[in-house]
């Protein structure tokens, strides 16, 4: 079995959800329309199915507390953790993982804002399309008019979720 250490929409410190694949059954915390749609959107990317996906059990707050918790751990990422892998990469010369996190930490920021906006119209949530670079991953809810904001890669890379 393969676990992919990415997907993390509950974390809490020293705590860190897996994404197990393939052949699991769904088991999502919480499995509200929006978060149903995050989880495809950036599942997408890797060309895995929502049926293939396996979080591993965690402590399921409130919708709200568990928005709460997603935005506290993108920014986390976005603000610590991948700043620190890129300073690494980029001491080490590997151009590779520069690209990677860069990647990486554009998606964080995306995705922060996106857990943002779910926790400010919580209870009037409309349903939302979210477009997903299949580059990169770069997340967001309007399609970009010529490339993607994080790879440059053009409009044509990108999946829409609905």
């Amino acid at each position: 079995m393969q676990t992919i250490g990415i997907l993390c929409l509950h974390r809490r410190p020293k705590q860190r959800d897996t994404l197990r694949l393939p052949n699991s059954s769904v088991q999502l915390p919480n499995p509200r329309p929006f978060i149903e749609s995050c989880i495809k959107a950036r599942l997408s990317v890797w060309g895995c199915k929502a049926d293939e996906i396996k979080l591993d059990e965690v402590k399921v707050g409130t919708t709200k507390e568990n928005l709460e918790a997603a935005i506290k751990g993108e920014s986390h990422e976005r603000d610590a953790r991948y700043p620190e892998f890129l300073s690494q990469a980029n001491q080490d010369k590997a151009t590779a993982a520069v690209r990677s996190f860069t990647f990486a930490v554009n998606a964080e920021k995306e995705h922060a804002k996106l857990y943002q906006d779910a926790l400010d119209n919580l209870g009037h949530n409309a349903a939302t399309d979210y477009f997903v670079c299949s580059v990169c991953g770069f997340t967001t809810t309007q399609l970009p008019a010529k490339n993607c904001p994080s790879c440059h890669n053009g409009v044509e890379k990108f999946l829409k979720i609905s």
